[in-house]
């Protein structure tokens, strides 16, 4: 099935890549495929339920983002549910992705998306 799962997002970069991407002057249109790690914050469950993942996530991701680590290690540091909010909207909103094919990886998100709590 993980196999499956990664083939779905592969077809699913190259389709914003390859076929979203352009159009006429007036109607810039881009594509933002955001690559996060696994993502910390508070999960809410079906009854309502809060689990609280930031209570493990965030120590860890504090302790890695302070360790020397290849960069494929780096890339399973966690990032808060936030950043990638905010990536999202910037992606949507900003001047600077229209028209273009950006790929954010987790590292960019922790670094660029994080506010001064999550570094």
């Amino acid at each position: 099935q993980d196999a499956g799962y990664a083939a779905g997002k592969a077809m699913a970069e190259a389709h914003a890549r390859d076929e979203f991407v352009g159009g006429d002057a007036s109607r810039r249109r881009g594509a933002a495929v955001l690559k996060p790690g696994p993502i910390s914050g508070t999960r809410i469950l079906g009854g309502g339920a809060r689990v609280p993942l930031w209570a493990a996530l965030g120590p860890l991701a504090t302790v890695m983002r302070a360790l020397p680590l290849p960069d494929a290690v780096a890339q399973m540091t966690p990032v808060h549910v936030d950043n990638v909010a905010r990536a999202a909207v910037a992606a949507a909103t900003e001047d600077a992705y229209a028209g273009a094919y950006r790929a954010l990886s987790n590292a960019e998100l922790i670094e660029r998306f994080g506010d001064e709590s999550s570094r």
